[in-house]
């Protein structure tokens, strides 16, 4: 996300109102939601079986969210030892099924 620049005023209105945009604009840069996030389409689970993803992120996953799924199964980070987190993210289901998981 770009940068918020804030007008240069003497109005104290605008002012006022630049500063609520610029608390906003600071808010949205602060969320690693927004920074960059990434979707891997259908990745195959096998159920209790650790399943490496290549998560496309330039350092290790904040947090992921299954977007689409064609079992009711739950998906999770598996506790195995992942030796390169900036690339891999190591996660299991407790069902066979196929999802797509955003990654940010």
């Amino acid at each position: 996300m770009e940068n918020y620049y804030s007008v240069n005023t003497s109005d104290p209105v605008t002012r006022a109102i630049d500063d609520n945009v610029a608390r906003v604009f600071a808010s949205l840069q602060d969320n690693p939601l927004l920074d960059d996030p990434t979707i891997i389409k259908d990745i195959k689970f096998v159920s209790g079986v650790d399943t490496i993803i290549d998560h496309k992120q330039s350092s290790p996953v904040v947090g992921f969210i299954v977007v689409n799924l064609d079992a009711p199964a739950i998906i999770y980070k598996s506790n195995s030892a992942n030796i390169a987190p900036s690339v891999h993210i190591i996660l299991k289901s407790n069902l066979n099924c196929t999802a797509s998981i955003l990654f940010f």
